[in-house]
């Protein structure tokens, strides 16, 4: 069995879909993937890639994925905290 290796560019965020394409970012970077590769990925997904041997894949990082959902949802509470014109969304 080979070793599994995280890439230096390790985590890419699923920013939305088009056609059938997947819009992946990492910094200023972006990644058209196709779809049918990633299937069962959602907008804010954080895809970690990973090497095993000559393979890459893509993984979910469901933990940072949640995480960086919290901190979303805090953000929002904190602006419509203050938001004298009603609830922001996004």
């Amino acid at each position: 069995m080979q070793a599994v290796y995280t890439t230096p560019m390790a985590q890419w965020i699923v920013e939305g879909f088009e056609n059938d394409l997947v819009r992946l970012e990492f910094g200023d970077r972006l990644l058209d993937f196709p779809r049918h590769l990633l299937p069962d990925i959602k907008v804010g997904d954080v895809l970690l890639l990973k090497q095993q041997g000559s393979w890459f894949r893509f993984v979910v990082d469901r933990e940072t994925t949640e995480l960086l959902k919290q901190e979303t949802r805090e953000a929002l509470a904190d602006l419509n905290a203050h938001a004298p014109e009603g609830d922001i969304k996004i």
